[in-house]
């Protein structure tokens, strides 16, 4: 949930437009009215719907009640509360809190009737998927025609006399890189189906949101864009950073932003060394770009970054741009396989991609994934609160969705789920042969005569999974330009129906 700064140009007039940038006002039962027919002032043919707070969500925020129906920032007329001091409809009729709020703070969403009800959750799956059972609801006649108004005023209690009136906070989101960060994330889970650096890199960037720092060294450039370092040392680090602000506050098409990019490199005089590897890495993106005769195909550039740069952190950052140049979209770009690519070289994709497409442009059966949305709102929501005022609010933990490489697929097993690894090569192509084997545990053993192995007690057999070589046959069959994105539902329900 945002406020209208949020939605830019979507934004249709509603209560938030009376009240201060950077809230959200949320309404009594009985003080409804207003805000209701608010909703439909710009135009009759919008459905109004009413959205549940659940304030068990919140572990620590301060939430301003409106206590005069003040309508200006910083009048002083708010009474600065915990989600556990709004108790009392009679006393609080109007609170506000700081934007942007994570879904799971959603009790419920209602509408006035049931068939409008089925069209909105109609259109709201089709596009993102299911996220928790009877969010979508029909609510009562009465929360839709109040016939009285209230206008929400009181004056302090003497119970509450204690506690100063306030003015509101600034609360300035930047919803660029919150948006980027969903999409980031979105496309970094995605491609957690590659492999255990995948989940690793995956759930440090999560971990990093709300202060933390991947400390693998691989992963720098993961850190660039979460955190604002403008004090970098490295320069190679601050002109990947640069470069990640660039495409998060761009709202021009994709050909505008890769002008933008190489204009930003024709630009760099920094160091020699940087403006050298600046001015080569801006003259192979306009071959790309214009297709001049010096063009060659997407796999023989490759594999020529990979044979002349031997500093990592060069080829990630070029392998990374030359993939924004050769492709145009989110979805060709997963479908890209390159035998020098790793893994991390997949994520820094996703991240670069998710940055520009943002999580409303990530395809939609990545936003459809199981469990996926309500996780990645949580990070988008944890980060703002926590680079703003780390010490005053934050949510209840949401668990991330589970990993095909870690909870699905792992090292050893007692032979659980040897049903689902057979089902699932045989789903992707793979060949178990290479990468399972089994192990049998015993106490002892006899060999009779038709050489049958007798045990003198019940053997335990282990599982034994060889990781690194399931990892690069699941990419190679996964990373496909003529198949369909990996289905993780599909993958999650064969594992539910084959292991108990």
């Amino acid at each position: 949930m945002t406020c209208p700064s949020g939605l830019n140009d979507a934004y249709i007039t509603d209560a938030m437009s009376d009240y201060p940038p950077g809230y959200i006002p949320f309404f009594t039962e009985n003080n409804l009215s207003n805000a209701i027919g608010k909703a439909t002032e710009e135009d009759d043919n919008l459905t109004p719907c009413i959205i549940e707070l659940d304030l068990s969500q919140i572990l620590k925020m301060n939430i301003f009640a409106d206590i005069q129906n003040s309508l200006a920032a910083g009048d002083g007329h708010y009474l600065a509360l915990g989600a556990a001091e709004i108790d009392d409809a009679e006393l609080h009729k109007t609170i506000l809190l700081q934007s942007p709020l994570p879904i799971q703070c959603i009790k419920s969403v209602l509408f006035e009737s049931a068939k409008i009800k089925n069209e909105k959750q109609k259109f709201f799956e089709d596009d993102c998927g299911v996220y928790k059972d009877k969010l979508f609801s029909v609510g009562t006649s009465k929360l839709f025609k109040q016939s009285n108004r209230d206008d929400g005023q009181r004056s302090i209690p003497s119970n509450e006399s204690s506690n100063e009136t306030v003015c509101l906070p600034d609360n300035k989101p930047d919803y660029n890189k919150i948006f980027s960060l969903g999409g980031m994330l979105g496309l970094m889970f995605y491609q957690t189906k590659n492999g255990r650096d995948s989940v690793t890199y995956f759930n440090q960037v999560c971990d990093s949101v709300s202060g933390g720092y991947c400390e693998d060294r691989k992963t720098d450039l993961l850190n660039s864009f979460v955190h604002d370092l403008t004090d970098q040392k490295d320069y190679y680090d601050l002109l990947y950073t640069n470069i990640l602000k660039l495409l998060s506050n761009n709202r021009g098409d994709v050909g505008e932003v890769r002008q933008e990019i190489i204009g930003y490199l024709d630009s760099i005089n920094t160091s020699p060394e940087l403006k050298e590897f600046a001015g080569l890495v801006s003259d192979g993106l306009k071959n790309i770009d214009g297709r001049h005769e010096k063009y060659r195909s997407p796999e023989d550039v490759f594999s020529r970054m990979d044979k002349h740069f031997k500093a990592e952190k060069q080829k990630q950052i070029i392998m990374t741009l030359g993939m924004y140049f050769f492709r145009d979209n989110t979805e060709t770009m997963l479908k890209f396989y390159h035998s020098c690519f790793n893994q991390t070289n997949y994520v820094l994709f996703a991240m670069f991609f998710g940055v520009g497409s943002k999580y409303i442009g990530l395809p939609k059966q990545i936003k459809k994934m199981k469990g996926l949305n309500a996780y990645l709102s949580n990070r988008m929501a944890e980060h703002h609160h926590s680079t703003a005022n780390a010490s005053e609010l934050t949510f209840k933990k949401v668990t991330s969705p589970k990993f095909v490489f870690k909870d699905f697929i792992k090292e050893k097993t007692n032979g659980e789920s040897d049903k689902f690894i057979a089902n699932f090569a045989q789903c992707y192509g793979l060949e178990p042969k290479s990468f399972q084997t089994w192990e049998v545990k015993h106490k002892g053993f006899a060999c009779d005569a038709k050489s049958q192995l007798i045990f003198t007690e019940k053997p335990t057999l282990i599982a034994k999974i060889d990781m690194d070589e399931i990892e690069q046959q699941i990419i190679v069959s996964t990373t496909n330009n003529e198949k369909d994105l990996f289905n993780y539902n599909e993958v999650v329900s064969r594992y539910e129906r084959l292991v108990k």
